[in-house]
């Protein structure tokens, strides 16, 4: 990230690009977010979220999030059979 935030200085100094977006300020965000993303108790507390938020939908199942078995790098869940939403 470090490499592609140095690439952003120097797009930003192209004519085209100047006055259009900030582009150092996009790939900070999107580096803020992609370390939050990995860090696996705050997915595990979000998890727990989700169920909770979820548990009055019948046709959904949020598998159980174990946070006494998660780590920063380790996501420990339920495996659940079955279809992803997504792909619903």
């Amino acid at each position: 990230l470090h490499i592609v935030r140095q690439l952003g200085y120097l797009l930003k100094k192209l004519p085209f690009l100047k006055d259009r977006t900030d582009l150092v300020a996009l790939l900070d965000e999107f580096a803020f977010r992609f370390y939050e993303e990995l860090d696996y108790n705050k997915e595990c507390q979000n998890g727990i979220v989700m169920k909770k938020n979820m548990e009055h939908i019948k046709q959904i199942v949020v598998p159980k999030n174990y946070p006494e078995f998660t780590k920063r790098r380790v996501f420990t869940s339920e495996w659940i059979e079955g279809e992803k939403l997504s792909q619903s």
